[in-house]
């Protein structure tokens, strides 16, 4: 079975409710009703022209963006490895995430500031 995903607005008697609908005649909305009992979550990401497109989590990129961040704020590049820190982008952000080692993290960043 093809799921495709779309987000309804509905205004029913003055109240704004919103749904996720991952395939016809099932979804939840944003007052907590569910239709039927199977549903699938997918990540989109927007082109610069507006467009959708399925995210791919890529772990270079995933590097990239966490030496940038300790670059940033200043703090130590142990961060990167630290049990707290992966538990929290994987619960809150990326369920794929991988922590990196502060060593993988320390020529990453040589290389990010030579290139």
């Amino acid at each position: 079975m093809e799921l495709s995903a779309s987000i309804a607005l509905r205004n029913t008697l003055g109240t704004l409710v919103v749904a996720l609908v991952t395939s016809p005649g099932i979804g939840i909305n944003a007052l907590g009703g569910v239709k039927k009992t199977h549903m699938s979550q997918s990540q989109i990401s927007f082109n610069p022209d507006g467009s959708m497109r399925n995210w791919e989590y890529c772990p270079i990129v995933a590097r990239t963006q966490l030496v940038r961040l300790l670059a940033r704020l200043d703090v130590p590049i142990s961060l990167g490895e630290s049990y707290a820190f992966e538990e929290y982008i994987r619960t809150a952000h990326n369920p794929k995430f991988v922590s990196v080692s502060r060593q993988t993290t320390t020529r990453d960043m040589l290389k990010y500031c030579t290139d």
